[in-house]
């Protein structure tokens, strides 16, 4: 290889590196905006006067905004599209904290929610970016080989728990962030303060995402006509994956499942907590704290489970005791034993996530990863989305133990599932060690030295 062709690499490799820890200071930063609003979002809206049910249709409703902007990021993402989502989502989450700090009325707190898309009440499970994350993700699948894919990801991942840590700390020290700034000791006050630093924290993101260097773009198909049918049919091969649609239903109908099961349970989780056992905002930002610690290790440790047991089965394992763990969380007598199962199952989602991402992207064809990432994610929000205001009036009908239970009986159902799709169609660096008669060595270095 001549000298040039050398530098030509090194370049690509520095290139990679550079915006790799770029993506992942912004997801730091942004998983520390999402965490801190999942414990303000809920004080902020119980405090204007929202009960169960009410919660439960502001979620909702956010969740099918986000399934709009999911159908954007993975249609152009796909085509090289993704320094204009790294810059949007965060920024309108700076803008959407307006209200929350002026006292607006409930309505508009309603809709800045919405907007912004916040951590939606879900504690430590909230540590994510936005809906920009199948972006994200399907660029981590184009630079990196799949014998490192897994190792990635989980880095990726222990980054938003690593930020969830920093919005703990701020949750936790809500009455004293609330004092330096002025205000009362109330909890809409807190809420108030903690908006504040939500907003701070998401400007940082913004700045980044103007540094990543914008991914090669890949080539529309040329217009064939302007009639009605070419303009559908354009936005259909835009938005649709065609190589990949087999796989895709697939993880789409265990994707359905398993959000009917978080949209009776995941949301409202933080709310649970404040109602039923009076938690406080630094209660809770503890909580989340130690769960956010004891997950960083858990996160870097997923590839590691993914060897032991094969992808496929890690990602079923580590459904089903989530699922198991809800029963028992449902029935916990005081506020320390339903910590205690929380910071169990966590680790057990924290170990699910990360896996799960990486099959979907390891099965979905070359240009169409951030599609599959991202329809995948939107069969999941519609069914949390439908199973969020149903779980709400049920709640606020009948108390939370049903609902709970209902939730785990789906995430079981979404295991088994999975496993009857999947059980015979490992990711490729598992086929290829199949072929081979052995175990293909791992990587212990990513494409570009230092990139994690």
């Amino acid at each position: 290889m001549t000298n040039r062709g050398n530098a030509d690499l090194d370049a690509t490799a520095g290139l990679i590196r550079r915006d790799t820890n770029l993506l992942l200071s912004a997801r730091f930063f942004m998983s520390a905006s999402q965490s801190l609003s999942s414990v303000a979002l809920p004080l902020a809206l119980i405090h204007a006067g929202f009960g169960p049910s009410g919660i439960g249709a502001v979620l909702a409703t956010m969740i099918l905004a986000g399934l709009f902007e999911m159908i954007l990021v993975g249609g152009y993402a796909d085509r090289g599209h993704l320094r204009v989502f790294l810059v949007s989502f965060p920024f309108t989450s700076v803008v959407c904290a307006i209200p929350f700090l002026t006292g607006a009325d409930p309505i508009w707190l309603a809709v800045a929610a919405v907007v912004g898309g916040y951590g939606g009440g879900q504690g430590a499970t909230s540590g994510g970016t936005g809906p920009y994350q199948p972006a994200e993700y399907a660029w981590v699948g184009r630079n990196y080989p799949n014998r490192d894919r897994n190792r990635i990801i989980g880095v990726f991942s222990a980054i938003s728990v690593a930020g969830v840590v920093l919005g703990s700390i701020f949750a936790i020290e809500a009455g004293q962030l609330a004092s330096l700034l002025g205000l009362g000791s109330g909890t809409g006050d807190q809420a108030r303060a903690m908006m504040l630093v939500v907003a701070v924290l998401a400007v940082v993101p913004t700045a980044i995402g103007l540094i990543v260097k914008e991914p090669e773009h890949i080539a529309a198909p040329p217009s064939t006509g302007r009639s009605l049918r070419h303009q559908l049919d354009k936005w259909r091969e835009l938005l649709i994956p065609t190589h990949s649609r087999k796989v895709l239903y697939r993880l789409s109908v265990v994707g359905g499942l398993n959000g009917l099961a978080v949209g009776c349970y995941g949301q409202f989780v933080t709310v649970w907590l404040i109602l039923h056992f009076h938690a406080s905002a630094s209660t809770i930002g503890l909580l989340n704290l130690v769960m956010a610690a004891a997950c960083v290790a858990v996160d870097l440790s997923c590839s590691r489970l993914a060897r032991k047991l094969g992808l496929i089965q890690a990602v079923i394992v580590t459904r089903v005791v989530q699922s198991l763990l809800i029963i028992v969380i449902s029935f916990s007598p005081n506020l320390l034993f339903a910590e205690v199962f929380l910071l169990i199952r966590m680790v057990a989602q924290r170990l699910n996530l990360p896996l799960r991402d990486s099959y979907s992207i390891a099965r979905a064809a070359e240009n169409e990863k951030a599609r599959v990432s991202a329809l995948t994610a939107i069969s999941n929000q519609g069914g949390m989305a439908v199973s969020s205001e149903a779980s709400g009036v049920m709640i606020a009908r009948i108390g939370y133990a049903i609902p709970f239970c209902i939730s785990a009986v789906l995430q079981l159902a979404s295991a088994l599932l999975f496993y009857a799709y999947f059980a015979r169609e490992p990711p490729p660096e598992e086929e290829a060690a199949t072929t081979q008669g052995a175990s293909t060595p791992v990587s212990t270095e990513p494409v570009a030295a230092g990139a994690a």
